[in-house]
């Protein structure tokens, strides 16, 4: 199973940095996502422990590497790591079809 990437899922799902768009677009466009997905992996990680490792996680997050934090809060949850992918996996796939219906509305 190939290591899974969350900046390169977002890349090639929304075909950033390909010369598609202005790069300054590109970079709204991936800080968006990325931030949408941070929002999602603290909504996994709040159903998924307690609320003192909940409030670590937070102190952490202004202290450190974000996955880092993330990898250490989540380390006593079975399959964490397979579920978070997996949901973000998802999560990044349906902000793609959501933009793309929203896109085709406006036509």
């Amino acid at each position: 199973m190939a290591k899974f990437n969350l900046d390169e899922h977002i890349k090639k799902r929304f075909q950033l940095f390909e010369d598609k768009r202005p790069k300054e677009e590109d970079d709204k466009i991936y800080d968006k996502v990325y931030s949408f997905c941070l929002n999602e992996m603290i909504v996994f990680v709040g159903q998924n422990v307690s609320k003192d490792e909940m409030d670590r996680l937070n102190k952490k997050l202004d202290a450190e590497d974000p996955k880092n934090a993330f990898l250490e809060v989540l380390e006593g949850v079975p399959m964490a790591k397979l579920r978070l992918e997996a949901r973000l996996k998802y999560f990044v796939d349906q902000l793609l079809l959501d933009s793309l219906k929203k896109h085709k509305n406006k036509k």
